[in-house]
């Protein structure tokens, strides 16, 4: 039983905090990336934005991010209910791994670049870091400079509270799905992790 007592220290708040590695929290009133409803699939954002991501590096940045993340919450978790089964934490890494990729992330990041700055705006950021990577100098407009201020703020807000919903949401349903697939496996728990 002190499995069950133990569980509000790791639930959603430790896969909130794993899902802050991504930085900065989701600005309420953009249109979501992500239909839940539908297994979490993420509309395609629009290729510049797409490009723009990746010129920033940021897949290299979140992979290492995610293992770190992941690492983590899975200590917590096996911390939180010593008595469960470390098959249930092996397999609820693997799934939030598969479902909360890299890739979908990097979508969740593009379509916040694409909500706050404009097609010329992403265009000429993206130019401007593919310059800088291959040690050509350059500036950005004075006008480009004005809006990212305003807008990078915003850019993270919506980036990190969306990975942070997905993160909770696919985490506890993960669990939710480990646990009726192998109730041996959370025995203090009747199957249910998340309780």
């Amino acid at each position: 039983m002190a499995c069950a007592q133990d569980s509000s220290q790791v639930s959603s708040s430790d896969i909130v905090a794993a899902a802050a590695a991504a930085r900065a929290r989701k600005a309420a009133s953009h249109s979501q990336a992500v239909d839940l409803e539908s297994g979490g699939a993420v509309s395609a954002a629009p290729a510049d934005a797409r490009a723009l991501v990746e010129t920033l590096g940021m897949r290299d940045k979140l992979e290492e991010r995610w293992q770190a993340t992941y690492k983590e919450a899975r200590t917590k978790m096996m911390a939180a209910c010593p008595q469960c089964d470390r098959r249930f934490f092996d397999e609820w890494s693997r799934r939030m791994q598969e479902r909360v990729s890299t890739d979908r992330v990097m979508e969740i990041c593009a379509h916040a670049f694409a909500a706050h700055l404009s097609q010329s705006d992403i265009a000429e950021l993206t130019e401007l870091r593919r310059k800088q990577l291959a040690h050509q100098s350059g500036q950005a407009s004075p006008e480009l400079k004005q809006k990212l201020q305003t807008a990078l703020p915003a850019i993270l807000g919506d980036i990190s509270g969306e990975v942070m919903k997905v993160s909770v949401q696919e985490g506890t349903r993960i669990g939710g799905e480990i646990g009726r697939e192998h109730p041996e496996w959370v025995p203090s728990r009747g199957g249910n992790f998340a309780q």
